[in-house]
């Protein structure tokens, strides 16, 4: 089965409160990246200052539920501070770290789905079946995603915030 946010086999880790996802190393469809020596020609001609990665974030429509619950009015301010304080703050560990070269995370793309398109519907994936979840939404995002790289409005990683208990 091919999966368009190109990981195959997946092991979910329940910390808390957040769910963390580790591929499976036996199904990653580039092994050549594994390797550790790296031609000195290559980094010399890719030697990049800084990196940057562009986001589509998506917040579904049970995370927006219990925001327009606890704000009201105010639900989509207060919707977007949380967003944009939770890219600031994985920006500022990778800016802080040793990681060179150094990386940035731009938000390209922003949406709130008050209403879930049909593919991600809780009928689609079960109210919250975490691999038919992730493998709607990265069909969904891939699908609206313009494909050219050198359109502004293209990410390179999309990041769904979910309010399902997953």
């Amino acid at each position: 089965m091919h999966h368009s946010c190109g990981f195959g086999k997946f092991n979910f880790y329940r910390i808390s409160l957040v769910t963390v996802t580790f591929a499976d190393i036996s199904s990653d469809p580039y092994p050549e990246d594994r390797h550790h020596s790296i031609d000195p020609s290559f980094l010399a001609v890719h030697k990049f200052e800084e990196l940057i990665i562009e986001l589509g974030v998506f917040v579904d429509d049970a995370m927006w539920q219990f925001f327009e619950k606890f704000y009201d009015t105010s639900a989509e301010k207060e919707v977007k501070r949380f967003v944009i304080a939770a890219v600031n703050n994985i920006d500022i560990l990778f800016t802080r770290s040793t990681i060179e070269p150094k990386v940035r995370l731009k938000i390209n793309h922003f949406e709130i789905l008050k209403t879930m398109p049909m593919p991600l519907t809780r009928t689609y994936h079960n109210s919250g079946d975490v691999t038919k979840m992730l493998n709607s939404f990265c069909t969904y995002q891939s699908s609206i995603n313009p494909k050219n790289d050198a359109d502004p409005k293209h990410w390179d990683h999309a990041l769904l915030l979910t309010g399902l208990k997953l």
